[in-house]
């Protein structure tokens, strides 16, 4: 797949030194082009790819499992007087901006473990929570993540960090609540910025904002143009809320530097459909984006309520674009994309092609040519339709991922002969299926931990807000042992409750959580939330994703992608 869509069948792409140095096809080498060991033969009908670059993620979330919205988080002041309603934007469900505490499930569920695991007051995880993330995303052909701060014990490990130094340069910026930022405008204006990523108008239209619900989200994009933070390096995540108008808008954007270089494709987009349907019962109209010319981008947003991996995302998008009571609809708008091929295509663009583009990474991946990086993945597919077998393809698909030429996860078979021992299993118990992957390197901080503490230590922590022991546990850790000698009930007073908070009946708003699955293959209580079946969530939920009439767009997902033999 280069940079033109092209397919070159029965090819070969030769890696040295973590570049591309020469693609032919079979029985076509070109001259001079001589072949070192080790040789990988891809299983018949493989596919190269390039690596999936997944723009929007929140990694220190990883191992928290999915989160349904409760039903019971009524905000008569915001327009939601039962609880039933689905959110109109994100601060009524965080909390920010003066909306009010959060729900008890968020806080339990989210806010407080997150916290307690990540913060350097508390366990201090947040290494072990980005592994995971990044673990994830190799497994299911990622190889670059957006979303986690920069840490030498993560960095240039396993997946790309793309906040943080790649390619000789760290020009990628990013705020999750945007504010008057007068250096950054002005790193801008002088050059030293190719991408500013913002989450912007994440909520719902104007026109739907119910009564009493005095917050727009479409807005947020007025505010980012007059504190001169909207330009063509301004990357948008969500935009949920934003009306052709603002698309348009979006794609007038223009340089910020001094010297007007630019890529003239004005704003950029990055889409979360699960995440958006989940919290909002919408998402945004990606068809009016693309009307538009919108270089659009998918990402996974987080693991309460997002896709386990851009392959998973790839799915859900792939439904909102076509089923009618999401976006089907707003498809005319698009005319090339009217086709199946077509549309597949610019799914496996939305993860490959168009983030390269929007970070300015283009030169060196997001394609497969020569000179480039080699960021790629090899995927089990149908050589006839190449684009659509990377959009039906699973984690057990993904045959092998390189980041910078060096094999980090894939068929232990194959990544046997490239690595010898240098790899861990994993085995999926849903899927009977075992992939490798190297999680180690020397001469980096906790470079030596292997998969099986990373999980150890997330397990035993997110057990140990089940109370009783796990208090015990908290208490000798949290604040680097400050409370290890305290009474339990100034732990309890002192940082139990205000961490936690009190449920409605006085008792500590606690409870132990599982750990997320590293193989979205495995998540079953994922596949039940996306499918809608209300059988085993923890507490009256809102499904926001599955329309109030007609057939469930999201009915048999698990058994279409995921039950095969």
């Amino acid at each position: 797949m280069d940079g033109h869509n092209r397919v070159l069948r029965r090819g070969n792409v030769l890696v040295r030194h973590g570049k591309v140095v020469g693609l032919w096809r079979a029985g076509r080498r070109p001259p001079g082009v001589r072949i070192g060991r080790p040789v990988v033969v891809a299983p018949r009908g493989a596919l190269i790819f390039p690596g999936l670059i997944n723009l929007h993620d929140h990694p220190t979330f990883s191992m928290l499992p999915r989160w349904p919205p409760p039903s019971s988080d009524a905000q008569p002041a915001f327009g939601r007087p039962t609880g039933a309603e689905p959110y109109a934007n994100r601060y009524q469900w965080n909390g920010a901006r003066g909306f009010g505490d959060v729900s008890e499930e968020q806080q339990r569920l989210i806010g407080a473990p997150q916290e307690v695991l990540v913060s350097p007051s508390g366990l201090g995880l947040a290494t072990e929570a980005v592994k995971w993330a990044e673990i994830r995303a190799l497994l299911g052909g990622e190889t670059a993540d957006q979303g986690a701060d920069g840490d030498p014990a993560t960095d240039n490990l396993l997946a790309r960090n793309v906040d943080g130094f790649n390619f000789g340069r760290d020009r990628v910026e990013s705020a999750t609540f945007p504010e008057p930022d007068a250096a950054l405008v002005a790193r801008m204006r002088e050059g030293r910025v190719d991408a500013f990523i913002a989450h912007a108008g994440e909520g719902v239209p104007d026109g739907e904002r119910r009564p009493g619900d005095s917050y727009s989200s479409r807005a947020e994009l007025r505010d980012l143009r007059h504190v001169g933070l909207l330009s063509d390096e301004t990357v948008i995540i969500h935009g949920t809320a934003f009306e052709r108008r603002d698309f348009a808008r979006m794609r007038r954007a223009r340089s910020p530097r001094d010297d007007g270089r630019g890529d003239g494709l004005g704003a950029k987009l990055v889409w979360s459909p699960l995440s958006n349907l989940l919290l909002y019962g919408q998402t945004a109209d990606v068809y009016e984006a693309l009307a538009e010319g919108i270089t659009v981008s998918l990402g996974t947003d987080w693991s309460p309520s997002g896709s386990g991996n851009l392959l998973e995302e790839l799915k859900v998008a792939r439904i909102a674009l076509t089923d009618p009571a999401l976006l089907g609809q707003s498809r005319r708008l698009v005319h090339r994309l009217r086709s199946a091929a077509a549309l597949d295509r610019e799914l496996v663009a939305m993860v490959t092609r168009n983030p390269a583009r929007t970070l300015r990474w283009s030169r060196h991946v997001g394609s497969i040519a020569r000179g480039k990086v080699a960021d790629l993945i090899v995927v089990s597919g149908r050589p006839r339709s190449p684009y659509r077998s990377l959009v039906d393809a699973t984690e057990r698909d993904v045959r092998l991922t390189l980041v910078g030429g060096d094999p980090l996860a894939g068929d232990p078979r194959l990544m046997g002969r490239l690595k010898a021992s240098d790899f861990e299993t994993v085995r999926s118990s849903r899927g009977r299926f075992a992939k490798a992957i190297d999680v180690t390197k020397r001469g980096i901080a906790k470079g030596s931990q292997r998969i099986s503490q990373i999980e150890s230590r997330l397990r035993v922590a997110l057990s140990a807000l089940g109370g009783a022991d796990g208090f015990a546990y908290l208490k000798s850790r949290v604040r680097f042992g400050a409370f290890a000698n305290v009474p339990e009930a100034e732990f309890r007073s002192s940082y139990l409750e205000p961490t936690f908070g009190l449920r409605v009946d006085g008792s500590l708003n606690v409870q132990a959580i599982a750990l997320s699955p590293l193989l979205p293959w495995d998540d079953e209580d994922r596949f039940a939330l996306i499918e809608g079946r209300l059988s085993g969530l923890p507490y009256p939920t809102n499904l926001n994703h599955i329309p109030a009439t007609g057939p469930n767009p999201f009915a048999g997902f698990e058994q279409r992608w995921y039950a095969r033999p």
